[in-house]
């Protein structure tokens, strides 16, 4: 069965009434509010403060998708309906790169290398991201300022 992830607005009323678990929310600043789950059959709740973006969602296997917006990051087995990974961000979410067996969680001021959905590295940036590659086993990421970093991956 393909999985068809589907994220549903909702009103802050119907967030707070739901009984369904909470992925994650960014607080009481949130301003938007949705139902996330499997072919419309909802699983999660999910809150952010974001008004002009809206969450990110990446397929990383058949039924493992990762979730990322603002300060909130996470990965779902959603044939289970079961959490992998949760991650509350020091920065704001930009992207999710996967590179063979790793995911790198790319933050506006961080890079955050993922092997099986635990944090193994932690790359902090001179400036805001720009962009990422990655040749021969290097990652290279370039800054806002120009500035070009590299660690070996």
């Amino acid at each position: 069965m393909r999985l068809d992830i589907v994220i549903k607005e909702i009103t802050e009323s119907d967030f707070n009434t739901s009984s369904k678990p909470l992925l994650f929310k960014s607080g009481y600043l949130d301003r938007r509010f949705a139902l996330v789950g499997n072919n419309a059959v909802f699983s999660f709740l999910i809150g952010w403060q974001s008004d002009l973006l809206s969450p990110r969602v990446f397929t990383i296997t058949h039924c493992d998708m990762a979730i990322g917006i603002d300060l909130s990051f996470a990965i779902v087995d959603f044939c289970e309906n079961k959490v992998l990974m949760k991650l509350e961000l020091p920065f704001n979410f930009i992207d999710l790169i996967q590179i063979g067996n790793k995911l790198v969680i790319v933050t506006e001021l961080e890079i955050i290398e993922v092997e099986e959905y635990s944090v193994v590295n932690n790359y902090f940036l001179s400036d805001v991201y720009e962009e990422l590659s990655v040749v021969n086993g290097v990652m290279n990421v370039k800054c806002v300022n120009g500035d070009m970093l590299e660690w070996k991956f």
